[in-house]
């Protein structure tokens, strides 16, 4: 059980990290235009992130971090259905946080075409990563199973 809370914790975290460097780049970038003024999280401007929105990140990254866990719990779940899973219950908090804590205007359709686009960026660079892992570990139990092969070849030889 505490190794399952390091985990959620540690998950936690990289999302919120990645969540304010994000956050703290496009301030940089668009903090001053009129359209972002009305959003939360530039309210501020470029001057910096106000201290409500990094609580409000860090409490989305600990919720998503949550899902994660949750859905990780499946193990007989087909890989499609929890990547599907994952996307649809993921996309329905951050959508629900961007509304709740008034991120962005809700009609206002750059955000929301920049949301949807860092969203995708996002998730493939995830895709590819766990694609990566999959690839690496199934490379590492086909090693092993052939050494098994190997050493149960030997065994029944010598006897």
């Amino acid at each position: 059980m505490f190794e399952r809370g390091i985990h959620i914790i540690s998950r936690a975290l990289i999302a919120f990290s990645v969540f304010i460097v994000v956050l703290a780049v496009c301030t940089v970038f668009i903090g001053n235009d009129l359209e972002v003024s009305e959003m939360s999280l530039y309210q501020l401007g470029n001057q910096g992130i106000a201290i409500e929105t990094i609580f409000q990140g860090l409490l989305l990254s600990f919720v998503i971090s949550c899902i994660n866990e949750i859905l990780d719990l499946f193990h007989s779940m087909l890989l499609l259905w929890k990547t599907i899973l994952r996307v649809l219950l993921i996309t329905l908090t951050a959508v629900s946080f961007i509304l709740y804590f008034h991120w962005f205007p809700s009609d206002l359709m750059p955000a929301w075409i920049g949301f949807g686009i860092s969203f995708m960026i996002c998730f493939t660079i995830a895709c590819f990563f766990v694609i990566y892992k999959t690839k690496k570990e199934n490379e590492e139990y086909q090693r092993l199973f052939e050494q098994f092969k190997e050493r149960s070849r030997y065994e029944s030889d010598s006897d």
